[in-house]
């Protein structure tokens, strides 16, 4: 057997080695690994996936695996990821993992027929992805079934594929390990790794020789997260903010390249792979140096590309040929580009729990499909290569062109509408043509840049390879990587650069879009943003290693025992899709309602809504008599997002209000009818209008806290490209102002608008409130996506406009952002923050209603 020959061969290249300089070259690389943990550490670097904290056990498990007899070491393997499947998961969830795990791999291998086996298998995996789309229960939570899914998503189809075909028998610990991959826990975006490729490979090469590679394959997926990192706070534009072709390209071109954190996490996953023997290929091939879209496919992602041949393409192509020979190869290659969209929504579908289709990504694999597959046709024979600069021009040419075209592929498929990537792109055509002249003139800077490496490479290559097994490079590396953090990132005083440093703040782009609610629909994150990780680690982000973990798992346990048998939390779970599937969408501005008599979770916490569709407890439409009642209207951090429904300030103020004031002669009720998803004060007045009035408030307050200028200019064109008919009043305004789809197109001509647009916004809601006797009073409260942003440029106008004012910009003083946020990525107020605020209002309104 393969594996047996492999492993004699390992223990004999380890003789002849010897066991001192066995033992020496060992500690340089635990060395090696050390630095590199050092490293994540000091940076944090996927701090949200526990990086920092999986690699020591990664230098732990290897250290004891590497000096394990050989027949012992796939044993050891598998104890590993049982011990860190414990450590990173709840018990409930590592138990089960575990056990359904060992259900499916029985049922590959129970004595029917292949095809019985194959249904059975697809049977269990349809129920956990109906679990994982909330429609069923599963026992797992969604992160615990995320973890499941990643491993046996992919590797259950190879593995059945296999069995078919398999010669000779493998040991049961080389098939569980096959499943049971210790990176998996840690990172669900995971390699398709091959069957046949990992029993062949393991220890094919002398251990040191692959432990090295392993070493080597790490440190580059460390540097391409740091590449990434610089990308994300530096390169990556907000998209509000772009003016201009050199805007659009910078646009394009950081978007596309951000990609390379995809490459660090898959290379990173192979890299540690290595270090318990198993000899893998890299995964990519510098895909950014394809020179047509058939050799971007061969390099971007091999594994991926191995797994479609074998699955797809090969089986396809054989049947087709036998049917139509002429067009065998052509319809063959375009199903197989069908299935590699159809398998990245399977795969987004699993991790995120939900359904991730849209047109962008059609059109992207469609596209990418045709260019591909008339590209392969078009290559037709093998040119030999020639070293000439000329030929080295040519292909500079194509690999500039094929990475634009990506590119610009790209930054549509990060995009959740084909409008609004074509609103970003229309912005070039606005600018002057000298702009236009100067980067064309860039553009073929590039290519003659890029046709100089290709020259040299080609000529004098042969004295720029490296040796695998010399560790000499990664020390250098590893040298340059601490001077650059020692002098040039710790302690400095740019802002910009302390978030590079920490990793824990969004760029300005994401931090506006997350408050406001553009990223609470999950079809707007991929792994280009920092806020896929919220999606899919946070119960690791929530769990706290500062416990003893045997007394952790214990106490897990009992938790997750007590809290399945509580009823409220049971009704809790029975409705928890941990998405915004409680709401409808409407017709008019304000976009969505929410469903009344709801009983459901949001970012993780209980949210419940009452008979009228807002989230508060129930109330009688008619006002009762001696009551004195509020009508409270803001956006998503008055309403709570991200905290229990007790918890929200409305709540709690209301509480002690007739806590401290109520009788039987009077009684307090704030009706709270904040909305989410950004809503803005033309739509809150809307809102007013057409419902609030119905239940007869004595006072009504309108939340606003003027913090961003452009999430007004992206709700505005939202409407536009949606079809959105705004209301009368509204509709003269913007028809007067000449404020349309066709004048909204670039963001210089959104913000000429925009002071407008809110002081209009705040004069027609105090008209509203006029209209029917009621007097407006605005409160102010800061948003902790910045605490200094102030209503002071808009106190004349709200004077004018006739609001009372409940001022709290100072609230939040004592306190850091980190102490009020929800969470690394999400900085609505936290319950801490909400105690603060109602503890204020309540003082505020016991002045403003004269209660003493």
């Amino acid at each position: 057997m393969a594996i047996e020959v492999q492993i004699d061969n390992i223990t004999l290249n380890n003789r002849k080695t010897g066991n001192l300089t066995f033992l020496a070259t060992l500690f340089s690389q635990l060395l090696q690994l050390s630095l590199i943990w050092y490293l994540v550490y000091a940076l944090h670097i996927e701090a949200d996936m526990w990086l920092e904290r999986f690699l020591p056990l990664v230098v732990v498990f290897f250290g004891i695996h590497s000096l394990t007899p050989i027949n012992y070491k796939p044993i050891v393997f598998l104890s590993s990821f049982v011990c860190t499947l414990f450590l990173f998961l709840s018990f409930q969830d590592a138990t089960i993992l575990l056990l359904t795990g060992l259900g499916i791999f029985g049922m590959c291998h129970v004595h029917i027929s292949l095809s019985i086996r194959k249904l059975l298998v697809l049977g269990v995996g349809i129920f956990f992805a109906l679990g994982r789309l909330g429609y069923v229960w599963t026992p797992f939570s969604s992160h615990g079934l995320t973890v499941f899914a990643a491993i046996f998503m992919f590797r259950t189809i190879v593995y059945l594929y296999e069995l078919k075909y398999e010669k000779e028998s493998a040991l049961i610990w080389h098939r569980l390990n096959y499943f049971f991959l210790l990176p998996n826990i840690v990172f669900p975006l995971f390699p398709i790794v091959d069957y046949k490729t990992y029993l062949s490979s393991y220890y094919d090469k002398p251990a040191t020789f692959i432990y090295q590679r392993g070493i080597n394959l790490i440190l580059w997926g460390v540097i391409c997260l740091l590449i990434y990192r610089w990308l994300y706070y530096f390169a990556v534009p907000d998209v509000a903010a772009i003016e201009g072709v050199w805007g659009v390209g910078q646009y394009i071109i950081a978007t596309y390249l951000t990609v390379i954190r995809l490459v660090g996490i898959l290379s990173l996953s192979v890299g540690v792979l290595r270090l318990f023997g198993y000899n893998l290929p890299d995964i990519f091939n510098y895909m950014f140096l394809a020179s047509s879209f058939s050799d971007l496919f061969r390099r971007i992602n091999i594994y991926w590309k191995t797994f479609l041949m074998k699955i797809c393409y090969y089986p396809v192509y054989f049947k087709l040929r036998k049917i139509t020979p002429k067009y065998a190869l052509l319809l063959s290659a375009l199903i197989t580009f069908f299935f590699t969209w159809f398998f990245h929504i399977y795969q987004w579908a699993w991790i995120l729990g939900s359904n991730p289709i849209r047109p962008t990504s059609i059109l992207y694999w469609g596209i990418f499909g045709i260019l591909a597959t008339v590209s392969m046709l078009m290559e037709t024979k093998k040119t030999k290569v020639s070293r000439t600069f000329s030929a080295a021009l040519l292909h500079a040419a194509k690999v500039v062109g094929v990475f634009t075209t990506i590119a610009i592929l790209y930054s549509m498929w990060t995009q959740a509408t084909l409008s609004e990537w074509w609103a970003i792109i229309q912005i070039a055509f606005y600018d002057e043509w000298i702009d236009w002249l100067w980067g064309v003139a860039f553009f073929v800077g590039v290519i003659l840049l890029v046709a100089v490496g290709f020259y040299i490479y080609r000529n004098y290559g042969e004295y720029l390879e490296w040796k695998e097994e010399k560790p000499w490079f990664n020390y250098c590396s590893l040298g340059i990587l601490y001077l650059v953090f020692l002098f040039f990132v710790k302690d400095s005083t740019n802002p910009q650069m302390v978030a590079f440093e920490v990793g824990e703040k969004l760029n300005k782009n994401d931090a506006t879009q997350e408050y406001e609610g553009y990223y609470e629909d999950i079809l707007k994150v991929d792994i280009s943003s920092q806020l896929w990780d919220d999606q899919i680690s946070l119960s690791l982000r929530n769990a706290d290693w500062s416990e003893f973990f045997l007394f952790r798992m214990l106490m897990g346990l009992w938790d997750e025992t007590t809290e399945t048998y509580s009823e409220e939390t049971s009704e809790i779970k029975l409705g928890t899709l941990d998405k915004k599937d409680f709401s409808k969408t409407t017709n008019d501005v304000l976009e969505y309602d929410w469903l009344p008599n709801q009983k459901s979770t949001f970012r993780g916490k209980r949210f419940s809504t009452n008979q009228w569709g807002f989230r508060d407890q129930d109330y009688e439409k008619e006002s009762a008599p001696n009551t004195i009642r509020i009508a409270l209207l803001g956006g998503s951090p008055t309403l709570g997002a991200g905290i229990h429904d007790d918890e929200v300030f409305e709540a709690i103020t209301e509480r002690k209000l007739n806590e401290s004031f109520g009788n039987d002669s009077l009684r307090f009720e704030i009706l709270n009818f904040s909305q989410g998803v950004g809503i803005q004060t033309f739509q809150l007045a809307y809102l007013l209008k057409e419902q609030v009035l119905a239940f007869q408030p004595d006072y009504v307050i309108l939340v606003d806290h003027f913090s961003s200028k452009n999430v007004l200019i992206r709700k505005i064109q939202s409407l536009y490209r949606k079809g959105i008919v705004f209301y009368p009043e509204m509709e003269a305004f913007l028809e007067a102002e000449d404020i349309n789809e066709h004048t909204l197109i670039t963001p210089k001509q959104m913000r000429e608008k925009e002071a407008l647009l809110r002081e209009w916004s705040m004069y027609y809601f105090s008209s509203v409130c006029k209209m029917s006797d009621l007097q407006p009073i605005l409160m102010y409260y800061p948003s902790l996506i910045d605490k200094k942003s102030t209503y002071t440029l808009y106190k004349p106008m709200l004077e004018d406009a006739g609001y009372d004012l409940i001022d709290m910009k100072d609230v939040f003083n004592q306190y850091s952002v980190e102490e009020l946020k929800i969470s690394k990525y999400d900085k609505h107020p936290n319950a801490k923050a909400h105690r603060l605020i109602a503890e204020r209002f309540y003082g505020e309104l016991v002045k403003y209603l004269n209660l003493k």
